[in-house]
């Protein structure tokens, strides 16, 4: 089981890292869920944890599911990046990006053979 504490930490990481892939200031994000940077800052580094009504306001803004808050392994995973990317898509876009991306990973890996 998962302490408070760790779970603070956690929650902050992933806070951290999507708002970063989504080219954010911490500032710019606050003022999207309607907080101070300040407490952004001291969720980010764990020092304290999001309210749930918060955490849902952060998933939006951060274009993940709540769930992908609590996440323990998040870091720079292509395919977790990927489905993060994805997901405010269509299904038609979703399928067509799908498309392109098995195109390329095909090139590069006929590339790497040589």
């Amino acid at each position: 089981m998962v302490g408070s504490k760790a779970l603070e930490k956690i929650v902050g990481e992933n806070i951290f890292i999507r708002r970063k892939r989504r080219n954010l200031t911490q500032e710019k994000l606050a003022e999207m869920v309607g907080i101070g940077q300040q407490s952004l800052s001291r969720m980010e580094r764990g020092h304290i944890a999001p309210r749930f009504d918060r955490l849902q306001e952060l998933a939006g803004a951060l274009g993940c599911p709540v769930a992908a808050l609590f996440e323990q392994k998040v870091g720079d995973e292509p395919d977790i990046f990927f489905a993060d990317m994805l997901r405010p898509l269509s299904p038609d876009s979703q399928k067509a990006v799908v498309n392109v991306a098995a195109e390329m990973a095909r090139a590069m890996l006929k590339l790497e053979r040589n």
